[in-house]
Protein backbone atom coordinates (compact mmCIF):
# COMPACT_ATOMS: atom_id res chain seq x y z
CA UNK A 1 0.00 0.00 0.00
CA UNK A 2 3.17 2.05 0.73
CA UNK A 3 4.20 2.13 -2.89
CA UNK A 4 0.99 3.76 -4.29
CA UNK A 5 0.35 5.57 -1.22
CA UNK A 6 -3.11 3.87 -0.67
CA UNK A 7 -5.13 5.57 2.31
CA UNK A 8 -6.44 1.69 2.82
CA UNK A 9 -7.96 -1.26 1.67
CA UNK A 10 -11.28 -3.32 1.72
CA UNK A 11 -11.88 -7.19 0.75
CA UNK A 12 -15.38 -7.44 -0.70
CA UNK A 13 -17.13 -11.69 -1.20
CA UNK A 14 -17.89 -11.87 -4.80
CA UNK A 15 -19.73 -13.85 -7.30
CA UNK A 16 -18.92 -17.69 -8.72
CA UNK A 17 -21.01 -18.88 -11.31
CA UNK A 18 -19.81 -22.21 -13.11
CA UNK A 19 -21.87 -21.27 -16.11
CA UNK A 20 -18.62 -19.00 -17.04
CA UNK A 21 -15.98 -21.26 -16.12
CA UNK A 22 -14.16 -23.83 -18.22
CA UNK A 23 -14.28 -27.44 -17.52
CA UNK A 24 -11.23 -27.56 -15.17
CA UNK A 25 -12.33 -24.32 -13.18
CA UNK A 26 -15.56 -26.11 -12.22
CA UNK A 27 -13.71 -29.49 -11.30
CA UNK A 28 -11.81 -27.60 -8.46
CA UNK A 29 -14.76 -25.70 -7.80
CA UNK A 30 -16.48 -29.33 -7.03
CA UNK A 31 -13.19 -30.55 -5.51
CA UNK A 32 -12.91 -28.36 -3.15
CA UNK A 33 -16.74 -27.91 -2.25
CA UNK A 34 -16.82 -23.94 -2.97
CA UNK A 35 -20.00 -22.00 -2.53
CA UNK A 36 -21.54 -20.81 -5.83
CA UNK A 37 -23.83 -17.98 -5.83
CA UNK A 38 -23.68 -14.15 -5.73
CA UNK A 39 -22.09 -13.21 -2.11
CA UNK A 40 -21.45 -9.86 -3.03
CA UNK A 41 -23.19 -7.27 -0.23
CA UNK A 42 -24.47 -3.72 -2.44
CA UNK A 43 -24.86 -2.25 0.69
CA UNK A 44 -21.25 -2.66 1.85
CA UNK A 45 -19.76 -1.59 -1.83
CA UNK A 46 -22.13 2.17 -0.88
CA UNK A 47 -20.74 2.42 2.53
CA UNK A 48 -17.02 1.81 1.30
CA UNK A 49 -17.74 4.47 -1.80
CA UNK A 50 -19.19 7.00 0.77
CA UNK A 51 -16.44 6.66 2.78
CA UNK A 52 -13.84 7.14 -0.09
CA UNK A 53 -16.00 10.53 -1.04
CA UNK A 54 -16.14 12.12 1.93
CA UNK A 55 -12.20 11.92 2.20
CA UNK A 56 -12.18 13.73 -1.79
CA UNK A 57 -11.23 17.21 -1.56
CA UNK A 58 -13.37 19.06 -4.28
CA UNK A 59 -11.77 21.10 -6.63
CA UNK A 60 -13.98 24.29 -7.45
CA UNK A 61 -15.37 24.31 -11.50
CA UNK A 62 -13.43 26.25 -13.98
Amino acid sequence: MAKVNARGHKVFVGKLDTKDLGLGERLIIRLVKAPTGDFRNWEDVSDWANEIMLTLTPVPAS
